[in-house]
């Protein structure tokens, strides 16, 4: 542990106990000697005028009264390790969708850590984390963000411009935003569309334009608005079906470690096969999970989901045998 560290750690012990802390515990628990002790103590006391008092065949104690805090940004180095994994991960959630925004933010992050870091280098944890954009739409229309970011957040209505991928149109919606959803690499606004009267997920890759309109946004129930997660993935739906897989045991060992839904229910059979079940309302998504299995999974109900996927089995394998009975 080097000095910056033990004299953290030793601010936090001090300032966490409400009594003294007896010298052998705080030598114990800083892995130093008596003599590291008095000169960490006396940095914190002489240097940064931390109120620390000695009390005789008790120890030292912090006097929280005072409200000392120790100056400026000090961090351990596991927390700057962390810290520097958080600014990681929000570079790569911008996608390039939210870098104008971010990078003020990850430029002032390094100046602070260049000045705290005490060996611990930026540029060394970007070089060990790597991601692999999964499913992520190419997407760079940040006016459309930054309007649909700013009228969620100040509760105004949107009038926008939508092309919807399912029926290939242009549409004219007036919404009240409720919320900016991520899911799979790709952001979505959870919505009141006012001319479908009812709680809509829009694809923000799929906004052409949006533009603030002067009414308030209504507000909706937070029940309604969980009501678009208990579906399966992205799709939503009213009514809930509960599909039921069963997994083959070399597949087991990696499904059971998965959550495909947050209500969904698994358990290993004696034989070794994985059964789980879990609600959906909308098949599309769940069906291309399915298949990704191949022969490891087995539909086991409901009735529907097995024929959807039977035949959409029959249509692949009708395709690749050259027969037209496919489309």
């Amino acid at each position: 542990m080097d000095r910056l560290d033990r004299i953290f750690h030793l601010y936090q012990v001090l300032r966490d106990r409400r009594g003294p802390v007896p010298g052998a515990e705080l030598m114990e628990r800083l892995e130093c000697s008596q003599a590291t002790l008095s000169r960490d103590i006396a940095f914190l006391r002489d240097m940064l005028d931390a109120p620390i008092e000695t009390i005789r065949e008790q120890g030292y104690w912090l006097d929280a009264t005072q409200g000392f805090e120790l100056p400026g940004l000090w961090f351990s180095a596991d927390e700057l390790r962390a810290l520097l994994t958080v600014q990681a991960l929000l570079r790569e959630l911008g996608q390039g969708l939210l870098d104008e925004h971010i990078r003020p933010l990850s430029a002032q992050i390094d100046q602070l850590l260049e000045k705290a870091a005490r060996g611990v280098s930026p540029g060394e944890i970007s070089r060990r984390l790597h991601f692999l954009p999964i499913f992520q739409r190419a997407s760079s229309n940040l006016p459309v963000f930054t309007t649909v970011a700013g009228a969620t957040f100040d509760r105004t209505r949107l009038q926008l411009s939508y092309h919807g991928r399912a029926r290939d149109r242009l549409d004219e919606r007036l919404v009240s935003p409720q919320r900016l959803t991520h899911y799979r690499g790709n952001w979505y606004l959870d919505a009141w569309c006012h001319e479908r009267d009812g709680l809509r997920r829009f694809s923000l890759d799929r906004i052409r334009q949006a533009t603030r309109h002067p009414q308030p946004a209504c507000e909706c129930d937070p029940s309604e608005l969980e009501q678009l997660d208990r579906g399966f993935g992205i799709f939503t739906g009213h009514t809930q079906r509960k599909a039921e897989l069963l997994f083959s045991p070399e597949r087991a060992r990696w499904v059971a470690d998965e959550q495909w839904h947050s209500d969904q229910i698994g358990r290993h059979e004696p034989d070794g096969h994985y059964r789980l079940i879990l609600p959906y309302s909308d098949s599309r998504e769940l069906i291309g999970d399915i298949l990704r299995h191949g022969v490891q999974v087995e539909v086991l109900g409901p009735p529907e989901l097995r024929f959807e996927v039977e035949t959409e089995i029959h249509r692949m394998a009708a395709k690749y045998s050259g027969s037209e009975d496919w489309q």
